[in-house]
């Protein structure tokens, strides 16, 4: 044999051992990639949890996406690229900016169901302040209701209406609105609402992530959203509902989150805040 073909022979060689050590490093590469996608729940860390299936569409809005399952809480202002149509709509009182006809418009399909406190929590006054979204009403026509308290299952995800109201001003009275912990995937996911700090908060069980609203009034302030968290005992918090415009109208400061931050650091507890 000449040296050229021995020569050939041997660069064939260190090729195909070469494509051969990339192929198996690709193979451990997609390997690990399937292996953390098929991870049991119950091995990942709520914060993986948290990552992989709860997003926060802005203002009160969030959307957990599990297992092939797409569930929307207070869809307000939606965009194109957050949208995708929801097996559940979850709706924790009418107004406007957590009840909005434009994100329903591109979430809600045909099989969606949509679960809220009865219609009839809206009143003419809700209606003449402008409050309420009315094209809303073809979606609530569809409604299943719940009051607080009230336990519904659907698809193996749990959804437990509680108590939800301002203590003292006017704009979300004792009964006319709803909290929710959802049990989904092992994890209890509690979404207050617009919410004051209330002592029912202290009643709802095990919460691993809890949802709580900053802007005060008719939501919480960051001393009333840590003292929430006494309360509750959450593993991990998320707060909402601030550093957003509705109609040129800045609700709450974007400094809102970090001021909470500091203030749970300085009491000391163990939940973790997660700014998103």
């Amino acid at each position: 044999m000449s040296e050229e073909a021995e020569g050939s022979e041997s660069g064939t060689q260190e090729t195909e051992d070469q494509e051969e050590g990339q192929s198996n490093e690709e193979t451990k590469e997609e390997r690990e990639e399937v292996e953390e996608q098929e991870k049991p729940d119950e091995e990942k860390t709520l914060e993986e949890f948290i990552e992989e299936h709860l997003e926060h569409t802005g203002h009160a809005g969030f959307k957990i996406r599990y297992q092939g399952k797409v569930i929307y809480i207070d869809p307000y202002d939606i965009s194109g690229s957050d949208a995708e149509e929801a097996d559940i709509v979850i709706l924790t009182h009418y107004h406007f900016d957590h009840a909005d006809s434009k994100s329903l418009d591109k979430i809600v399909g045909a099989k969606t169901v949509i679960i809220g406190p009865s219609a009839s929590t809206i009143s003419q006054e809700d209606i003449e302040y402008g409050l309420i979204d009315q094209k809303c009403e073809k979606y609530l026509s569809r409604l299943r209701s719940v009051s607080n308290g009230e336990t519904l299952s659907l698809n193996g995800i749990t959804i437990n209406a509680v108590a939800s109201y301002n203590k003292e001003a006017a704009e979300h009275p004792r009964g006319k609105s709803n909290g929710y912990v959802i049990t989904i995937g092992g994890v209890k996911i509690y979404h207050a609402g617009d919410s004051d700090t209330i002592p029912e908060m202290y009643r709802l069980g095990e919460i691993d992530v809890a949802l709580l609203p900053l802007a005060g009034p008719g939501q919480m302030t960051p001393e009333g959203a840590a003292e929430a968290v006494r309360l509750i005992k959450p593993k991990v918090v998320i707060p909402m509902h601030y550093g957003t415009s509705i109609d040129g109208m800045k609700i709450g400061s974007d400094d809102e989150g970090n001021r909470f931050m500091k203030l749970i650091n300085d009491y000391g507890l163990k939940t973790k805040v997660i700014i998103k």
